[in-house]
């Protein structure tokens, strides 16, 4: 009996997060996956900027994930747009919501590399829960100011539909812990959330525990535990605002969004299983958690439509 030979080459073994995009600029560096087109790793000089994942490992606690078409929170995972009721899978099962979307899980097309900036894409097309067709585009772009990430997104289906996004880049310590950092949000207001995280009011931030606002001066972070979205921000000439990381060191990092990005989400990571608060979660958003339930700040796009928005992290950032 003849055995017919096997080709080993063919069984090849794909990284978990696909394909690795390498951009560079002067010192800075960025790698972005093809899963998902998450910025895996952010560098200046060969020190991380951001909370990275090796190129063996998943974004376990979606680090530099994109967050669409929801960023969030959706309670069980249920909501109505059109007349119609929608129900999606639950992913945060102790809370029974379903959690940042379903597009950070999903194969990007790499549509475009040049030595400091790329391009990915991925067309949507029917999913039970979300039968929706858009086409989402992502450019990053190493500069002398930073990263800048370049956000469009077109309906290519035929009847309307809701949208939101957010990004959830952690901003990492150069200490043991973030308590020593410092930090600036240029909120008045948060929302008050109930044991699911789920919004059920909100309030004025300024003079409280959580006033990170200018007019407090960028705060020691101290053993604060966030899990917050804040909101009603100041924006400055350019019609963005600013939120500072400052470091135990005196380096200061700014993250910026434009006016879209009406939320910002902190998270102190806390649980996490990490080195204990080495990281802090700043989530921009263009709506609050629950939105396609309650229709907050939602980007509804009519067929042919378009949307685009950008954010970015300046880590040379000076006063």
């Amino acid at each position: 009996m003849s055995h017919k030979s096997i080709d080993y080459n063919f069984f090849v073994t794909k990284l978990p997060s696909g394909s690795q995009v390498f951009i560079k600029y002067a010192d800075q560096t960025a790698v972005i996956t093809e899963l998902g087109a998450t910025l895996r790793s952010y560098q200046v000089s060969g020190t991380p900027i951001i909370w990275e994942f090796a190129e063996s490992e998943m974004p376990s606690h979606s680090q530099g994930q994109i967050l669409a078409p929801w960023p969030n929170r959706l309670k069980d995972g249920s909501y109505t747009f059109d007349g119609k009721t929608m129900r999606v899978p639950i992913n945060e099962l102790d809370n029974h919501n379903a959690i940042h979307g379903i597009f950070r899980w999903q194969r990007f097309k790499i549509e475009d590399i040049a030595e400091n900036s790329c391009r990915l894409s991925f067309d949507s097309l029917y999913t039970p829960g979300y039968p929706y067709h858009l086409s989402l585009t992502v450019e990053y772009i190493l500069s002398e100011t930073g990263l800048i990430v370049n956000t469009n997104v077109v309906n290519i289906g035929s009847k309307k539909l809701p949208f939101a996004i957010g990004f959830h880049p952690y901003f990492i310590a150069d200490s043991e812990l973030i308590n020593m950092c410092k930090l600036t949000i240029p909120a008045k207001q948060r929302l008050v959330m109930d044991e699911r995280q789920i919004p059920i009011s909100s309030e004025s931030i300024i003079d409280t525990d959580f006033d990170f606002s200018h007019a407090n001066k960028s705060r020691y972070i101290e053993d604060i535990n966030m899990d917050d979205c804040f909101f009603d921000l100041d924006l400055d000439s350019s019609s963005r605002w600013n939120v500072i990381f400052e470091l135990s060191s005196g380096k200061k990092t700014a993250l910026w969004g434009d006016k879209d990005f009406a939320y910002i989400m902190c998270y102190t990571g806390d649980g996490l299983g990490i080195d204990a608060r080495r990281v802090l979660a700043i989530e921009p958003m263009t709506s609050p958690p629950n939105a396609f339930a309650t229709g907050k700040n939602l980007i509804i796009l009519e067929p042919s439509c378009s949307w685009n928005s950008s954010f970015g992290i300046n880590p040379f950032f000076e006063n």
